[in-house]
């Protein structure tokens, strides 16, 4: 897409881009030029009008926003398009508050209207976001700025700020000039208020390179992400786990940017430091190791590989074992004798137990010091010390199952079997099963 474009070539654009979203399109319109021109482009072509929904969110910062919020409501209502408001329950400070709380207002709306968002980001945006990355000495991943694959459409990206503002006044586009653009209280507003005219004086092509370098990062960046998914052996919704086998002997640099790519299936960046702190993570760590890598991001080596984990889940509150309970991931439900020998014969006796019932039976996490008189095993054992025989991750200890009777712990699943019960006449067994919960 040209730098800058003509009216007609811009609406034909945007008209072209919008066609392409499948559904309802959410436009988030600010009450700005940029946004208010986007309301007009988009709306120009019926089929694309009929499927648009307006959001906007007055941010309380005055009532220069309480202005905008009321114009962009009338103007919708005025091309018979829904429109949806939204008001902060408090007055940010930062421009990171603000959109923080415009961003959660947006997705949950786009949420509720299964739609998709679309955004009045410019060239000029673009340009400024990677210059604040510069000063911040990001990687590749965060210099590919708004050209990183995102659920969010952009159609004005390419697009310059004045070509818009030149747009709306050929259509004499309402809009409410936002009074803290001209503050130099905000880092962005430095960025394209001083810095980039005083760069642009001495070096004419240097926004020109910024838009090249974004695009190069933002291959980088995707061609990254497709490499790291052949490292992942496994996938949750809160977990990774990584091969470390596959990450052995890699370069340092190649870790720095794996690493973040890593860690985004968890929905979490990696600052500067927390990528330093993988990747020597990686190179240096044994089995049984952890580390923290800031954002509530927990790193720990296996045998074979690298369990990243987003914040760790209390332990499960100790249930009583009834004919069945779920605790945690697991579920350990009571059966009959005839079920229980065909589960042993079918899948082994590791996750099945039969023991002389002690009355009442209970089921709680693993505790540190917990003892269990194993099969085999003259004497009570620590639990611990099965965990380790069998490398099961320090952070999956902390909410393991244990079945205590009134003497203590009766059965650890999956770790180690009670005594073979006396086959004495008279003597009731409890029969159990323990099985991994599915998702």
């Amino acid at each position: 897409m040209p730098t800058t474009q003509s009216p007609q070539l811009m609406a034909h654009s945007v008209g072209r881009t919008l066609s392409r979203v499948r559904g309802p399109i959410l436009l988030a319109v600010s009450g700005g030029v940029d946004s208010m021109a986007l309301l007009h482009l988009a709306t120009r072509s019926r089929s694309v009008r009929r499927r648009c929904v307006v959001a906007t969110f007055d941010h309380g910062t005055g009532p220069h926003a309480t202005r905008a919020a009321r114009l962009v409501r009338a103007t919708a209502r005025a091309l018979e398009i829904d429109v949806v408001s939204g008001r902060a329950r408090t007055v940010g400070s930062s421009e990171a508050e603000w959109r923080q709380m415009r961003w959660s207002f947006l997705r949950s709306v786009a949420e509720r209207r299964d739609a998709t968002i679309v955004t009045a980001h410019s060239r000029d945006d673009q340009i400024e976001t990677v210059v604040m990355r510069l000063l911040r000495d990001a990687s590749a991943r965060g210099l590919a700025g708004l050209y990183a694959a995102s659920p969010i459409v952009r159609p004005l990206l390419g697009v310059t700020r004045h070509a818009i503002e030149r747009y709306a006044r050929a259509h004499a586009v309402q809009f409410v000039d936002d009074p803290t653009n001209s503050s130099r209280d905000f880092l962005r507003n430095r960025v394209r208020l001083d810095l980039l005219p005083a760069i642009r004086v001495v070096r004419p092509s240097f926004e020109q390179e910024i838009v090249t370098l974004s695009k190069r990062a933002a291959r980088v960046r995707r061609e990254t992400e497709r490499l790291a998914q052949r490292f992942l052996v496994a996938s949750e919704r809160d977990r990774i786990e990584v091969s470390a086998a596959a990450l052995d002997g890699l370069a340092p640099v190649s870790l720095a940017l794996l690493w973040p790519a890593f860690v985004a299936y968890l929905g979490v960046p990696l600052d500067r430091r927390g990528v330093i702190r993988a990747s020597e993570f990686s190179e240096r760590s044994h089995p049984g190791q952890r580390a923290q890598c800031g954002g509530g991001i927990t790193l720990e080596r296996t045998a074979e590989t690298i369990l990243v984990r987003r914040g760790e889940s209390p332990a499960p509150a100790t249930v009583e074992l009834g004919l069945a309970v779920e605790f945690g991931v697991w579920r350990i439900r009571r059966v009959s004798a005839r079920a229980f020998r065909m589960h042993v014969a079918r899948s082994g006796s590791s996750w099945a137990a039969a023991v002389e019932r002690p009355g009442s039976l209970r089921v709680r996490a693993w505790r540190p010091g917990d003892r269990v008189h194993a099969s085999g095993q003259s004497a009570p054992r620590r639990v611990k010390r099965y965990f380790s025989e069998l490398a099961i991750p320090v952070s999956e200890r902390k909410s393991w199952p244990v079945v205590v009777g009134e003497q203590g712990v009766v059965w650890v699943p999956g770790v180690c079997l009670p005594p073979a019960p006396s086959e004495h006449v008279g003597h009731q067994l409890t029969y159990m099963i323990c099985e991994r919960r599915a998702g």
